[in-house]
């Protein structure tokens, strides 16, 4: 049984090819725990297109970790809503509401393009985010009574 190489997804701009080396190390830079680090290589061997495949790589993921620090904000102040809300119904029966939801995924699956996300990717999303919700109300309106 031989071993299969593990393969190491890199973004990289339109026209270049990493070399294998410059892959593998890409991987090993992902998986180290510490991110200082130098490459000694022979000239020519593309030490220069490592750096900006790299940098080029860091960006992507730098946005996305700044996209996904807004969204929890947007999560946290949307689970505030529902903590308050779950104060002031009287009704348990009332946390969960289909026509509500409905409503909701409808309007988010509407506006979904013009963001650019497919309404399914935000219909799934939605309403994995709805039954999370309601669980959480749920159990705030149980810790009031």
């Amino acid at each position: 049984m031989t071993a299969t190489p593990s393969v190491t997804r890199v973004r990289v701009p339109v026209g270049f090819t990493p070399r294998d080396w410059a892959r593998a190390a890409y991987g090993l830079y992902l998986r180290h725990p510490f991110k200082d680090f130098s490459v000694n290589a022979c000239p020519g061997a593309g030490k220069t297109k490592f750096a900006a495949m790299l940098a080029y790589n860091e960006m992507h993921r730098g946005q996305i970790d700044r996209v996904d620090r807004a969204l929890l904000a947007l999560i946290g102040e949307r689970t505030t809503y529902i903590a308050r809300a779950a104060v002031l119904k009287g009704d348990r029966d009332t946390v969960h509401d289909s026509q509500r939801i409905e409503d909701v995924v409808a309007k988010v699956k509407a506006n979904a393009p013009a963001n650019g996300v497919p309404p399914a990717l935000a219909e799934a999303v939605w309403r994995e985010l709805i039954a999370r919700s309601i669980a959480f109300e749920f159990d705030e309106f149980d810790a009031k009574v």
